[in-house]
């Protein structure tokens, strides 16, 4: 690390940047990095692992969906909306549309300055480390300080949380990639048919639309509930809800909201549907002579 720092000092020196204060890194520094985090985990299946880390970030952001100060994350990034109007569900008068954050700068494309690595211990299970370096260029460094370091605290939490929940998903590493949508092996476990009633655990994640996705927790299978506007106002995320399985594949599942309409037609499928009167064959159309 030290001959990194010297090289970088001789670099700084032939191209005039002296004035360290005044000419602050504009990327990635170990003089301006925060503290590393690191964490093991219980977990030999690294798309498991990448998964758990994926829903802390999504967590972290979602936790903070209308702080502008999020552009320290890294951009594009959207806030607010999803739609200039308020949906169904959606409070009207606390509506926002949809805005895109920017740059200290103006600009709307920055990359993320959180490096996140996952490695192996001796046992064979997955070690995460995390890297955050605060910069001028997003925001400002005050701010970067800070939104890193609540970052870097609630991925320390969260992590930890999921480790200690998912403590038995030590198998083996698979050796192919799962579909997307299966965080780990569960090819055993039969998917849901169409029309079929399950329990399912609504997401904090919504639609681009804004529509409610919820999770089949047996499979692993996520998706879209297809008539979101007759979800309960009440309804909220991480709620345990009966709802009607729309479609079902590899990657993902479609739900429905259970309304007297869709029940009232899965009933007549499963009574057979309306018979016709007579009882005979149809009769050929014109085009089959």
């Amino acid at each position: 690390i030290q001959d990194c720092k010297d090289a970088g000092e001789r670099l700084r020196k032939s191209v005039g940047l002296t004035d360290r204060r005044k000419d602050w890194p504009k990327s990635s520094s170990l003089d301006s990095m925060l503290d590393a985090l690191e964490i093991a985990t219980p977990w030999h299946d690294s798309w498991f692992a990448l998964d758990q880390l994926g829903g802390a970030m999504q967590s972290f952001a979602q936790k903070n969906k209308h702080d502008e100060r999020k552009a320290t994350l890294g951009l594009p990034r959207k806030i607010h909306g999803p739609t200039n109007r308020p949906m169904k569900h959606q409070d009207r008068e606390c509506h926002q549309p949809p805005k895109f954050l920017r740059s200290a700068n103006g600009h709307t494309r920055l990359a993320a300055p959180v490096h996140y690595h996952f490695a192996l211990n001796a046992d064979g299970a997955m070690i995460m480390r995390m890297m955050a370096f605060p910069s001028p260029v997003l925001l400002d460094i005050k701010t970067g300080r800070e939104v890193l370091t609540k970052l870097r605290s609630h991925i320390a939490a969260d992590l930890e949380m999921r480790a200690n929940a998912h403590c038995n998903r030590a198998g083996k590493r698979p050796t192919t990639r799962p579909p997307p949508g299966r965080a780990d092996d569960r090819s055993t476990v039969p998917r849901p048919k169409p029309g079929e009633r399950v329990e399912a655990l609504l997401l904090d994640e919504k639609t681009k639309k804004g529509g409610w996705k919820a999770k089949h927790e047996p499979t692993g299978l996520q998706g879209p509930l297809q008539n979101s506007g007759e979800v309960p106002d009440d309804a909220a995320a991480g709620q345990r809800v009966q709802l009607v399985v729309a479609s079902a594949n590899p990657r993902v599942i479609c739900f429905n909201w259970p309304t007297p309409e869709i029940e009232a037609r899965l009933q007549s499928k499963r009574s057979g549907g309306p018979k016709r009167r007579g009882g005979g064959s149809r009769r050929p159309s014109r085009g089959w002579r």
